[in-house]
């Protein structure tokens, strides 16, 4: 499993792709206070950063001699890669008032179904 370093400067990368990555106290609670909505403008780009470049190591080379390991990391890439076409290049015909209502629905068919 990765470690906690003092600074991404720190960071060891491990060949193998199945573990977790190193991080640092400001990356966990970065991707913490993202998941919890109450991250800052800051918190949000540092957690898609780490994301994007260590936990998917998106512009990594993810050849390796184990097949299997390569294949993880070929998969973590590609979720990487997903991310950034999504932050950069995706295209929405759908309205926020339309998104807004879905999620609604989707919360209340979620609510209804853990009756």
């Amino acid at each position: 499993m990765g470690k906690q370093r003092a600074s991404r400067a720190d960071f060891i990368r491990d060949a193998n792709p199945t573990r977790c990555p190193d991080y640092t106290l400001a990356d966990v609670m970065a991707i913490r206070a993202l998941q919890t909505g109450t991250a800052s403008a800051d918190q949000q780009k540092m957690a898609l950063d780490y994301i994007i470049n260590i936990l998917c190591d998106t512009y990594g080379n993810p050849w390796r001699v184990d097949t299997s390991a390569k294949d993880v990391a070929i998969g973590r890439m590609a979720a990487g890669q997903n991310i950034v076409h999504i932050l950069n290049s995706a295209t929405s015909s759908t309205s926020s008032t339309e998104l807004a209502a879905k999620v609604a629905a989707r919360r209340s068919f979620k609510q209804e179904d853990e009756k």
